[in-house]
C-alpha cells in the first residue's frame, strides 16, 4: 500500500484530499498543526503527521521515518493581516519543506504542489481567450503572487512534481460559496462589476479525485489549470444555485469603486478585529478581471478528466450539507 501525506489536512480542500486518497486505497497522513481542528478527520484509517512549517528540524525526522512515496501540499494561507505573511507561509515554508523533502526521501514519486488560478491572473488582462498551463502568469494579488513564487520554488526543486492551478472550488463545507447561497436565501445575489463576466468553477469532489489520480500516473512535471470545463456567463451559475433551491433572487451589479470602498471597510474591519478576511483592497484587484475561463485540454489530454457530478447534482449536495448542518 502506496504512502500518502496530504498537508494543509483540516481544511476544505485538505480533508476531502484526504477522505479520496482513502477510497483509492492509500496508506493516509493527514498533515496538520496540533491546533488544527479535526472534525472532518475522523475516519479510523486516518494517520496523523503534526507538523510546524516554521520549524523544519520539527517535521524532519517524521518524514524521514516514514519515507512518503507522495506527497501533496495542499498547505498555506488564503487570508492574512499582513501581505508579508503570504509570501512567509506560501512561498518560505515551501521551499524550506522542499529542501527537508530532498534530503531525506530520495525515493518520492510525487511531490504535488496545490496552486490556485490567482497564480495566473485573469485571461483578459493577460490579453488571451482562456487560461492555459503555459501562460505567462501575471497575478494582480499578494496571495496570487505567493503561490507563483512557490510554483516555481517547486519547478526548480528536482523533485517529480505536478502542479494544479484550480478555480474557485465549491461544495460541502466550503465557507466561501456558502455566502452565495445565503444571500439567494434572502433573495439578493450581486454581481461584480457593470460589464458582463466568465466566471469557472470546480466541485471539490471532482478536484481531488482528479490530484489523487494524478499522483498515482506516471505523469509529472508538468502545471494545469484546472475547472470543470464550463463558462459561467454573468449569473448562470447564481441561476443554477437559485433553482437547486426554489428561490428566485435579484442580480444587482455593483460598481468597480463601490467595491473598491467595501474591500477598504472590510480591511478596516480585519484590523480592528485582528481577524483576516480574503475580501479586502488586494482582492479588489482580481474582482475587476472578467474572464475567468480555462482551457483543460492537457487535463482531458493527460487524465481523461471529465466531471462525475452534474451541476445540478453536485449544487444539490453542496445545499442539502448545508441544511445538515444547519449552516444555511
Amino acid at each position: 500500500m502506496e504512502k500518502i501525506l496530504i498537508t494543509g489536512a483540516s481544511g476544505f480542500v485538505g480533508s476531502w484530499l484526504v477522505q479520496e486518497a482513502l477510497d483509492q486505497g492509500l496508506h493516509v497522513f493527514a498533515g496538520i498543526r496540533k491546533s488544527s481542528s479535526q472534525q472532518y478527520l475522523q475516519d479510523s484509517r486516518i494517520n496523523f503527521f503534526y507538523i510546524d512549517f516554521s520549524n523544519a528540524e520539527s517535521y524532519k525526522k517524521q518524514l524521514e521515518k516514514e519515507q512518503f512515496d507522495h506527497i501533496v501540499h495542499n498547505a498555506g494561507v488564503v487570508r492574512a493581516l499582513r501581505n508579508e505573511t503570504f509570501y512567509e507561509v506560501n512561498t518560505t515554508y515551501t521551499e524550506t519543506f522542499l529542501n527537508t523533502i530532498k534530503n531525506v526521501l530520495p525515493n518520492l514519486k510525487t511531490l504535488c504542489y496545490i496552486s490556485s488560478i490567482a497564480a495566473c491572473g485573469s485571461a483578459d488582462t493577460a490579453g488571451i481567450h482562456a487560461l492555459t498551463p503555459d501562460m505567462k502568469p501575471s497575478p494582480p494579488t499578494h496571495y496570487g503572487k505567493s503561490k507563483l513564487q512557490a510554483e516555481k520554488v517547486v519547478q526548480s526543486s528536482t523533485l517529480p512534481y505536478l502542479i494544479f492551478r484550480p478555480t474557485a472550488v465549491y461544495g460541502p463545507r466550503d465557507q466561501d460559496i456558502l455566502k452565495l447561497f445565503k444571500g439567494i436565501k434572502v433573495g439578493i445575489a450581486p454581481l461584480i462589476g457593470m460589464q458582463e463576466s466568465i466566471l469557472s468553477f470546480i466541485y471539490v469532489k471532482d478536484l481531488v479525485r482528479l490530484i489523487i489520480s494524478a499522483n498515482l500516473s506516471t505523469v509529472r512535471n508538468k502545471i494545469y489549470v484546472v475547472s470543470d470545463g464550463v463558462d459561467y456567463v454573468g449569473n448562470t451559475f447564481h441561476k443554477e444555485v437559485a433553482k437547486i433551491m426554489g428561490k428566485k433572487a435579484l442580480y444587482p451589479r455593483i460598481p468597480l469603486p463601490i467595491v473598491a470602498f467595501l474591500g477598504l471597510m472590510s480591511e478596516f474591519k480585519s484590523k480592528l478585529t485582528k481577524k483576516a478576511d480574503t475580501f479586502n483592497l488586494d482582492k479588489v484587484n482580481e474582482l475587476r478581471a472578467r474572464n475567468w475561463r480555462c482551457d483543460v485540454t492537457e487535463l482531458k489530454k493527460d487524465f481523461n478528466f471529465e466531471p462525475d457530478f452534474t451541476l445540478t447534482e453536485s449544487l444539490s449536495e453542496t445545499y442539502q450539507w448545508y441544511r445538515d448542518n444547519n449552516w444555511i
